[in-house]
């Protein structure tokens, strides 16, 4: 059950990477908003899988500031990882 637990996790994970990836290459700022706004509540859920807790990180990474990913996703929220 732990192993298709994990597996569910990643596919969430995949999903907000891939709508993210979609947004960012169509510049859909309404997509854009759903994304932030998933990476926002998974981020905030006390009991999360921890393969959620670096999205909005990793989003960081491939949108760096002065991008519209940067922007649309306001990623400027997960700069510091250690916050997390």
């Amino acid at each position: 059950m732990d192993r298709l637990k994990a597996g569910k996790d990643k596919e969430m994970k995949h999903i907000i990477f891939e709508l993210a990836e979609y947004a960012a290459k169509k510049e859909d700022s309404n997509l854009a908003e759903i994304v932030q706004s998933m990476v926002s509540v998974l981020t905030d859920i006390k009991n999360y899988p921890e393969s959620w807790h670096d999205i909005g990180y990793e989003l960081l990474k491939k949108y760096p500031e002065n991008t519209w990913g940067y922007v649309n996703f306001e990623l400027w929220d997960y700069e510091n990882p250690d916050l997390f």
